[in-house]
């Protein structure tokens, strides 16, 4: 506990001696909010970090939908193209449909 002399022997004046604790207190106290704000600065970038590595990984996982995507959809255009209405008849229409949904589905499975 803390004593009312001072470090010669003398007594010290009483509101030395609460100036004294107070100074103590106040320094403890910003000791302790300082460690305290440190490991909370710590803790919200752990969480920030873990953040943005969840935000990579969903966007690579849509990136490679879209890629899926956009392979079917370019080869669709490049068989609708091939095929000229004007020359041809409803059965090769038929036919090229039912190749699209063939490779639609092969695509979707992968």
């Amino acid at each position: 506990m803390l004593s009312h002399t001072s470090n010669s022997g003398e007594k010290a004046c009483p509101t030395e001696f609460v100036s004294s604790v107070w100074q103590k207190l106040l320094s403890t106290r910003n000791a302790f909010f300082l460690v305290a704000s440190h490991r909370i600065s710590l803790l919200q970038l752990s969480l920030l970090e873990s953040n943005l590595e969840d935000s990579q990984k969903q966007w690579a996982a849509y990136q490679k939908a879209l890629q899926k995507v956009t392979g079917v959809l370019t080869e669709t255009e490049y068989t609708l193209h091939r095929y000229n209405l004007a020359t041809g008849d409803i059965q090769a229409l038929s036919n090229q449909i039912q190749q699209l949904k063939v490779r639609f589905r092969k695509h979707s499975q992968v």
